[in-house]
């Protein structure tokens, strides 16, 4: 009976697309993480994987809740609909999170799970985090998956205009906190997040980022060196986050520590 009502097992998620494609395809409210609830399509590949497994690349948020103390100040860049964001907010170490998500309807998804749990402390911003303010395309990603929403690149299926601004407007402006731990996943444009963060990082350096980046082609390391150049002149060192589930993608993550 445990492997049943696990959330991987395969009847059930069989079962429930077809109830979901009877009523239109609507989005599922399901238990998260055995304290919050979250909104999910099942029709997108990290939300399906949320429902199959009760979560997506958990090891990023573990790595940096490593690092956690008391009182942290977390920044979820590239929020998406806010799975890292929840899993921030219920440890006991967390004050706040700041997720910033930019494409609109995402944002909406964003906000309706930070609802969802009113009791945790995240507040969502409909923003993205550049080297520069103003407006800018952000390119929409596959049908299949909203995630990979991104300022870098086109994935052909056509753009929306965004508001940006740079992590150092935010903090030097005192809008919002300054973080004291990082998660960073914007689909190849990490190095101009952190070109807008270069007065965070000198005056005010946050412990850790989690960071997705180029698979290497080989086992030396990452392949993104702009990012890793960043990190190390700002006295961090970066090392991989190992995969704790099977997923097929061309990018890791990594973790970058404070050291100096």
């Amino acid at each position: 009976m445990r492997w049943y009502f696990g959330p991987d097992h395969i009847g059930k998620i069989r079962m429930w697309e077809k109830v979901l494609f009877a009523l239109g395809n609507p989005r599922l409210t399901i238990p998260y993480q055995g304290e919050a609830l979250i909104s999910v399509d099942i029709h997108d590949w990290v939300q399906k994987k949320i429902v199959e497994e009760g979560v997506y690349e958990p090891e990023v948020w573990e790595a940096l809740a490593e690092h956690a103390d008391e009182d942290e100040i977390v920044w979820d860049i590239g929020g998406h609909i806010g799975s890292v964001s929840i899993r921030a907010a219920l440890h006991p170490a967390v004050r706040a999170v700041h997720a910033f998500e930019p494409h609109p309807r995402t944002f909406e998804v964003l906000s309706t799970n930070v609802q969802l749990n009113p009791e945790l402390p995240i507040t969502a911003h409909n923003i993205a985090l550049s080297n520069q303010q103003g407006k800018q395309d952000l390119y929409e990603g596959p049908s299949i998956n909203s995630g990979q929403a991104s300022l870098n690149r086109s994935f052909g299926s056509g753009a929306v205009k965004v508001d940006c601004t740079t992590v150092d407007q935010l903090v030097r402006n005192q809008e919002i906190p300054s973080p004291t731990l990082v998660k960073m996943d914007v689909e190849g444009w990490e190095a101009n997040v952190l070109e807008g963060a270069e007065w965070l990082l000198e005056h005010r350096p946050p412990r850790a980022f989690a960071f997705e980046g180029e698979e290497p082609s080989t086992s030396e390391g990452i392949s993104d060196t702009e990012v890793v150049d960043f990190f190390r002149e700002a006295g961090y060192t970066v090392s991989r986050i190992p995969r704790s589930q099977n997923v097929d993608h061309d990018v890791d993550n990594y973790l970058a520590i404070q050291t100096v």
